[in-house]
């Protein structure tokens, strides 16, 4: 299985926000306008699917070789 694999030196606490908005990158935003274009689905709808998605595969290794 494939996993999306990030590297950090350190860990920081999460932040919860009452109205979230994350920025990406253009092309990142025209990959979802068109997948939210040919289904009919909203924006929202595929970004978070996306997200969630790709953290169920993801890994994250500290500095130490602590994986989370």
């Amino acid at each position: 299985m494939n996993k999306l694999i990030f590297t950090s030196p350190t860990r920081r606490e999460a932040r919860k926000r009452e109205k979230p908005t994350i920025r990406i990158s253009e092309e990142a935003y025209e990959l979802v306008e068109e997948i939210s274009a040919k289904t009919g689905l909203s924006s929202s709808f595929v970004v978070s699917e996306m997200v969630k998605f790709a953290a169920a595969k993801a890994e994250i290794k500290y500095g130490s070789s602590e994986k989370l």
